[in-house]
């Protein structure tokens, strides 16, 4: 299995809409952008898609389960219960107008494997957590959620709308929610000042994640995966271990050793791993 296969991303489009404290004005709802409340909102409930419908200021039901979004200092807090029924996923909607002259950079769900770049919208592409956009005159804008969120989260445009999907899903099934409040995302907008592209990708990653959890030394060790490429062994793993002991010996900061993608019962190229796909 290739890793890069596990999850895949497609591609988007977006426009200059969302700017900061604008999210969620009590005045925002006749706009449409998405520094309004969502021009729609549906759920994937028990392997059906139901419409919600609007019953109160940023508040939507259907079929015992209701969304809400609530501004916290400029943050858009969404908020789901769903007391009697398996809950997949939650889709909402912002009618825009076309933003295909925009220029958007990507990420990826785990990590990147060279294709991550500033390139025009593509209307199958999908944006994992967040993506910035450079409009056609040169304003730079971020769209994200904060991290530690409880949901999967993605951006899609099409020419005429901007939407995010949070994938609630336990595996593959939809989450049981019972009396619980699922707060599924922290919706973070971002307007940049400044001139510069990585300077503002860099002053909205903080945004999205105030409260790092830095590691207090340096990380380091050995992943096996860079070397065997998943053809090991518990002897193998031992005998590199044996090697890299030595080299850290009497440091009160110890190495790490991870055995990454091992448990295959054939080659990692062989169809009949352990390993699922997704």
């Amino acid at each position: 299995m290739k890793r890069r296969h596990f999850l895949q991303t497609s591609g988007l489009a977006l426009g200059s809409v969302l700017i900061g404290n604008a999210v969620l004005a009590a005045d925002s709802e006749k706009r449409s952008d998405i520094s309004s409340y969502p021009d729609k909102v549906t759920a994937l409930l028990a392997g059906s898609e139901v419409t919600l419908l609007k019953s109160g200021t940023g508040k939507w039901s259907a079929e015992n389960m209701a969304v809400s979004l609530i501004n916290r200092k400029g943050v858009m807090e969404v908020l789901v219960e769903a007391p009697k029924t398996a809950l997949s996923q939650i889709t909402l909607v912002w009618k825009t107008g076309s933003k295909l002259s925009s220029t958007v950079l990507n990420d990826h769900w785990e990590r990147t494997y060279g294709d991550v770049s500033w390139h025009k919208p593509n209307a199958t592409e999908i944006f994992p957590w967040y993506f910035m956009e450079i409009t056609p005159k040169n304003e730079i804008y971020g769209f994200g959620v904060k991290t530690g969120g409880n949901t999967f989260c993605y951006w899609q445009v099409t020419e005429n709308s901007l939407s995010l999907t949070l994938n609630t899903r336990s595996g593959g099934n939809g989450v049981q929610l019972g009396t619980r409040t699922l707060k599924a995302a922290d919706i973070v907008i971002y307007k940049s000042d400044e001139s510069y592209p990585f300077v503002a990708l860099k002053e909205f990653l903080k945004k999205m994640c105030d409260k790092p959890r830095m590691p207090k030394q340096p990380v380091y060790g050995i992943n096996d995966w860079y070397f065997s490429y998943g053809n090991n062994s518990e002897k193998l793993i031992i005998e590199h271990t044996e090697i890299m002991a030595p080299m850290a010996e009497g440091l009160t900061n110890r190495p790490f050793l991870v055995i990454d993608a091992g448990w295959f019962q054939n080659p990692p190229s062989s169809p009949n791993d352990c390993i699922i796909s997704y």
